[in-house]
């Protein structure tokens, strides 16, 4: 997301807006807004916590995909929560 996705929306925001300026962080884990550790916060997420207004902005699909050959050799190793995977 944050190499595909936010780069064409900072550019088009930068030029309607120049004199905001972003500070942009990527992580894997929640700024909290209560805190100010962040302004605006973008995450990828199933639900909305209480303490936030949000809105969707974009639906986001990923899929996997293996050959019959690599499956074959690794899925013995996945483990119940696919763990074994890397």
């Amino acid at each position: 997301m944050a190499f595909d996705i936010l780069p064409p929306i900072r550019v088009s925001f930068s030029e309607a807006y120049p004199d905001i300026k972003l500070k942009i962080s990527v992580a894997n884990k929640i700024q909290s807004l209560i805190r100010s550790e962040a302004d605006v916060s973008i995450q990828m997420a199933f639900e909305i916590s209480d303490d936030v207004v949000g809105r969707r902005v974009l639906q986001y699909v990923l899929a996997l995909y293996a050959s019959q050959g690599y499956l074959d050799r690794h899925w013995d190793v996945r483990g119940s929560k696919n763990e074994g995977l890397h």
